[in-house]
């Protein structure tokens, strides 16, 4: 796990924002930009629903869902679900617990 360094955790989020942006269920385009929910993304309404209030947590809550939000808010999913602060840094500082049986 040497390998990996602050550029590596960078190059790996910046893609991942790329592909996740250029997703056409967003607003049925592959176009990065700033669209109305309401009126530019498919007609599947559970997927409305889901990115208005996605808009509502890491927006300003207009219902135009902007590029910024759109990194804000898939920013915060790269975060979660690869720790990128906690697993591909690696720190000198460890805490080891544990317990010794013996039989």
């Amino acid at each position: 796990m040497s390998g990996w360094n602050c550029r590596s955790v960078g190059l790996f989020r910046t893609t991942f924002l790329a592909n996740t942006l250029q997703d056409a269920t967003l607003d049925g385009d592959t176009d990065v930009r700033s669209f109305d929910i309401a009126a530019e993304s498919p007609d599947n309404d559970f997927n409305k629903f889901m990115l208005m209030r996605t808009e509502q947590r890491f927006g300003n809550g207009d219902g135009v869902f902007t590029v910024e939000e759109q990194e804000v808010a898939f920013g915060s999913v790269y975060d979660v679900t690869n720790g990128a602060s906690d697993r591909f840094i690696i720190s000198n500082q460890s805490l080891w617990l544990g317990i010794r049986l013996r039989f």
